[in-house]
């Protein structure tokens, strides 16, 4: 019933009038709709763009939050990813993925649907651990292996890492798995503080892993080959989650995006002739980039069936720091 509701692809008014307001009652027995009247964002205030939709700040109940609009360019396209991503976001609870407050569902505004988020104080993955920001802001500084990342935090790859991967597990292991389908940095906001703490967003291309689900689309430099072969199926499923991780590893251990030597166009082609082609790692060695060039060895294989499971990969990121040093929640209280 829930995917007649949230599938909103048709092009007949009165049935997307219909699905409309049948999401309304879902979301008034769920208790997840918000009035437009307690509702505010500031479009003066972007805090991210997408393919079909925007993130802007803005304050619900007087709160801080982040409000996702869809793109008035491509509102009905638009329109449908946001109901499939609130169809998916609104049943998820876990420490590493934005937190859904709820949707306002307004004829007229936005396309009629604002999805409203967990407003995560930070940079994005790519802003955090950019070794070109890094080289840009230290010339001077003569210690390659010290981690380009924006605190004092030694452990923040390793906390990173483990926290995305302990989304992913959480994710997979529903049933039916859910497939975040879109793992790149952008789609990785590292909260401010003094210990890294990462949260996945943007589940705008998440999907059920079911036979009839719908091509995902994605970021090509970090799909998995099985997605851009000529022929090949495009269903989405959690092999795909784990190739696109091994590649946002490689760049949260060295600061450099995976295949920084090709372009977007070289990494497709070279794909399409069915290749993986191979990571460049730093000559001189990051921290923690011996056990994590094991850990892409192991979840990039061509072979979808070779990659490792969530389970695994969160047990080996784990086992790359010793037990006592293990602060990747909070630090221990002092006591007064």
């Amino acid at each position: 019933m829930s995917t007649m509701i949230f599938d909103l692809r048709s092009s007949e008014t009165m049935i997307f009038d219909l699905q409309m307001q049948a999401m309304a009652n879902v979301g008034k027995k769920e208790q997840w709709l918000i009035n437009s009247s307690d509702l505010d964002w500031f479009r003066n205030q972007k805090l991210g763009e997408g393919g079909f939709g925007t993130v802007f700040r803005g304050s619900y109940l007087g709160a801080p939050v982040a409000v996702k609009t869809s793109q008035t360019s491509a509102t009905r396209r638009g329109l449908s990813d946001m109901a499939l991503e609130l169809r998916t976001l609104r049943r998820l609870r876990h420490p590493n993925i934005v937190s859904f407050y709820g949707a306002c569902l307004a004829p007229g505004i936005e396309g009629g649907l604002l999805l409203v988020e967990e407003l995560v104080e930070g940079k994005t993955l790519e802003s955090y651990f950019s070794q070109d920001d890094h080289n840009n802001n230290n010339n001077n500084n003569k210690d390659n292996n010290h981690h380009p990342h924006s605190s004092d935090d030694a452990l923040a790859p390793w906390r990173v890492l483990l926290g995305i991967m302990s989304a992913l597990r959480y994710l997979h292991g529903h049933e039916p798995s859910i497939i975040h389908g879109d793992i790149k940095p952008e789609n990785v906001l590292v909260r401010d503080g003094e210990i890294a703490f990462p949260k996945l967003v943007d589940f705008g291309l998440c999907r059920r892993q079911l036979n009839t689900s719908r091509p995902m689309g994605g970021t090509r430099r970090w799909m998995s080959p099985e997605l851009l072969l000529p022929g090949a199926s495009r269903a989405p499923n959690r092999a795909t989650d784990i190739f696109s991780f091994g590649r946002l590893a490689f760049f949260t251990v060295t600061g450099k995006k995976p295949l920084s030597h090709m372009n977007q166009k070289e990494v497709f082609e070279y794909t399409r002739s069915g290749k993986v082609a191979e990571l460049l790692w730093p000559d001189v060695p990051k921290a923690f980039q011996s056990q994590c060039m094991a850990l892409c060895q192991s979840c990039l294989p061509e072979d979808p069936l070779s990659r490792l499971t969530a389970k695994e990969a969160f047990e080996d990121i784990l086992a790359w720091v010793p037990q006592v040093d293990r602060e990747y929640i909070t630090r221990p209280q002092i006591s007064l």
